[in-house]
């Protein structure tokens, strides 16, 4: 999965490219004998997100007193396995059509990396643009999941 977005954050514009490529294994549960179902998994692979980030005022980009560090590159990446809990309804029919649903969150906190890339003597980013940075990607530590399924036995 391929995802763009623009969005500004404190004094910049950042513009991100989300990336993501996941294999996932779930084992489910059945506390009684209906359709209701507790799902347990990981998931695993690269979710990152790049992008870059200009000031709006270069003075005030990360906090900086040198106004050569008017550009931040930003670089997001979660842990390669992350846990999966779910519940859902449904089962796979013995004979006919069949419906499920599930609903759950992949947990897992993405870690950041920032740094200057208008002036190759800028390179440090103060520590508070990385902080901001860092603050505004652990509201993306859970991912909701919502899942329809269909199957068909004969």
């Amino acid at each position: 999965m391929d995802l763009d977005r623009s969005f500004d954050l404190g004094d910049a514009r950042y513009s991100a490219d989300l990336q993501s490529e996941q294999v996932r294994a779930y084992l489910d549960f059945f506390p009684s004998a209906g359709v209701f179902r507790i799902t347990f998994g990981a998931v695993a692979g690269r979710s990152r997100v790049a992008g870059a980030a200009t000031a709006f005022d270069r003075t005030t980009a990360a906090d900086a007193a040198d106004a050569n560090v008017g550009t931040v590159a930003v670089d997001a990446r979660w842990p390669r396995v992350r846990p999966y809990l779910g519940f859902g309804w449904g089962r796979v029919p013995e004979r006919g059509l069949g419906f499920s649903l599930d609903v759950g969150v992949t947990l897992g906190s993405p870690s950041a990396r920032v740094w200057a890339t208008a002036d190759p003597a800028a390179q440090d980013v103060p520590a508070a643009e990385q902080q901001r940075v860092q603050d505004a990607l652990q509201h993306y530590a859970a991912s909701p999941t919502v899942r329809f399924g269909l199957a068909f036995a004969f």
